[in-house]
């Protein structure tokens, strides 16, 4: 939607993804960014994705604020913020699951040689053998998904939020059954 939206662009494609596992019929459209805002967060949550105001998330903030909107999406979720020691532990168990998810918040230019700012994206797979982890850049006007080293996504996830100099890091959602 704008620059400041790579956590929301991230969200919404999870929510797609989750939706087109129930029932959905071929009638039934993906959400867009702002059908997200509008049905799932307060004025001030929305005010926060605005590309001239908005501030971002810290980890802590859209861990909690992508729980809220899962549950109100009526997905039963298990969410768990992780230590980054277990990174490639949590990589490989993600990838032999279709109900877990795992949200990055990295530093960009580790990743892409691209601007000095924080950055929002799934996991879409972990290749154990090479140790690379491939990103579901949801900027999708100057990037495919691309595969990073393992070793690269933890350091940008290492470095500090400019704004209150908070830890990146991730966060995996676990969608439980009935």
């Amino acid at each position: 939607m704008n620059d400041s939206s790579c956590s929301l662009a991230a969200l919404t494609g999870l929510l797609n993804a989750l939706s087109s596992q129930k029932n959905q019929h071929s009638e039934d459209k993906n959400l867009s960014q702002r059908e997200v805002l509008k049905k799932y967060l307060t004025k001030s949550e929305a005010q926060r994705f605005d590309s001239k105001t908005g501030t971002g998330f810290s980890l802590e903030e859209f861990s909690k604020l992508s729980l809220k909107v899962l549950s109100s999406a009526g997905f039963k979720v298990n969410l768990e913020s992780l230590i980054l020691a277990e990174l490639e532990k949590n990589l490989r168990s993600n990838d032999r699951s279709s109900s877990d998810f795992i949200f990055v918040n990295f530093l960009q230019s580790a990743a892409t040689n691209d601007a000095k700012v924080g950055h929002w994206a799934l996991v879409g797979a972990y290749d154990d053998k090479s140790k690379r982890v491939l990103i579901l850049d949801p900027d999708r006007e100057w990037y495919e998904p691309y595969w990073i080293a393992s070793e690269t996504l933890l350091q940008g996830m290492q470095s500090k939020e400019n704004s209150g100099g908070q830890a990146r890091g991730y966060f995996r959602v676990q969608i439980l059954s009935d």
